[in-house]
């Protein structure tokens, strides 16, 4: 390339690589564009920069804050174009169902935080994208800025059965389910572009985007169509959570839950007239570890409880927590839908009932029947756990000063 473009010689590029396979990625750098990975409301940044700056981190002579602001934070000691450079290369790695992963070159993380980027990973991808790049735009960046949003969807494995050869391989005839299926497509496809000519353009509903929600004013809201007033009471607890849960995940930076307690809480919960969802959250504030949308979701800090940052809690207490939001979550959300955000995030300040707890104790043992009355009855095991425990309306919290 050099040859027929003598003046690029000198010049380089950085590259980032993803490779999925099956139920396992791996994944190699060279320079100071970053891989990112999202998993159970936290952010991990997977690869290392090949730059002057991060050696100086590494040797101590700066920290990672003087790092970002450094004059040679632009100097990189590999890329694609050098003689001898060499790719770090890592893998393989296990996937999890709702793995996210962020590829970008530095143009992004030049100008981005990594708070900021876990809060927009929660969006839907294309969303997230879009936010990314003009967050980075908004506040003068001016290189090159390239992303990618990689989110991992679990599903069912298909089975192909052996097909028996035609009798002339040179001819093709479409299959008799092609044909159907393309009918009805078809069918289905006229059947929606009529629907969507009766549906009032005051029904439409856009997509939840939070950065483009933060920086416009606010506009005037078309009134909506009345209805009955029977209908209206109906459905208008429900409308909020189908309406605003997005809202809520972003707020959060929610994610989609663990397999282990994800299968607790499938054996907990009835899903009748208790919560249907389990999420995982990493936006934290006032101790509070659960918020509850009766009815609905429950969301779960899981990042912090188990860690020593954090509560350095057991599984056991975790799990016993999750029993207590299962136990508060039945009902509806009569959540405000002007001021769900004063509601949801009020302060719990009230110690846990007696009640509560005796319910959760029983939520537990759909669980762990053998364990539940040891756990829940001892003062040795969960005894000042309990006297921990806060509730609000909508939230739980743990008195850590207790």
């Amino acid at each position: 390339y050099t040859k027929l473009n003598p003046e690029m010689t000198g010049m380089g590029t950085t590259l980032v690589l993803l490779l999925i396979k099956e139920n396992s990625y791996y994944f190699a750098n060279v320079g100071d564009s970053r891989i990112y990975l999202r998993r159970g409301g936290a952010l991990l940044q997977l690869t290392k920069d090949h730059s002057e700056v991060q050696r100086m981190v590494e040797q101590g002579l700066i920290s990672r804050e003087e790092a970002a602001i450094h004059p040679l934070r632009n100097i990189i000691t590999r890329a694609i174009g050098s003689p001898s450079y060499r790719p770090d290369i890592s893998g393989p790695h296990l996937l999890q169902e709702g793995d996210v992963f962020l590829l970008c070159s530095d143009g992004l993380t030049e100008y981005v935080k990594d708070e900021e980027i876990l809060q927009q990973l929660s969006e839907e991808p294309q969303i997230a994208t879009h936010n990314l790049v003009d967050l980075a735009l908004h506040r003068g960046g001016l290189d090159d800025i390239t992303v990618q949003i990689v989110e991992v969807l679990i599903s069912k494995p298909v089975v192909i059965q052996e097909e028996v050869p035609a009798s002339h391989p040179n001819r093709f005839y479409p299959s008799l389910a092609l044909i159907l299926t393309i009918v009805v497509f078809l069918v289905a496809l006229f059947l929606y572009t009529q629907s969507l000519k009766k549906i009032p353009e005051s029904s439409k509903v856009a997509p939840v985007d939070t950065l483009k929600e933060e920086t416009l004013k606010e506009e005037e809201t078309i009134p909506p169509i009345i209805e009955k007033k029977e209908q209206r009471e109906e459905k208008s607890v429900t409308a909020f959570t189908q309406l605003d849960e997005k809202a809520i995940d972003a707020k959060l930076g929610a994610s989609a839950a663990n397999a282990h307690f994800q299968e607790v809480f499938n054996k907990m919960s009835d899903k009748k007239t208790q919560a249907k969802n389990l999420k995982f959250f990493s936006q934290t504030r006032d101790n509070t570890v659960i918020y509850i949308l009766p009815g609905q979701t429950i969301y779960l800090a899981y990042g912090i409880l188990g860690t020593k940052a954090g509560y350095n809690m057991s599984q056991e207490q975790i799990e016993a927590l999750l029993a207590i939001a299962i136990a508060r979550s039945s009902g509806d959300s009569n959540l405000n839908t002007e001021n769900w955000e004063q509601e949801l995030f009020a302060p719990a300040n009230t110690p846990l009932d007696e009640a509560t707890w005796k319910k959760a104790q029983e939520i537990y043992s759909r669980y762990n029947k053998a364990n539940a009355s040891s756990l829940f009855n001892s003062t040795k095991r969960f005894g000042k756990f309990k006297t921990l425990i806060r509730t609000g309306k909508y939230s739980i919290a743990i008195n850590k000063s207790h």
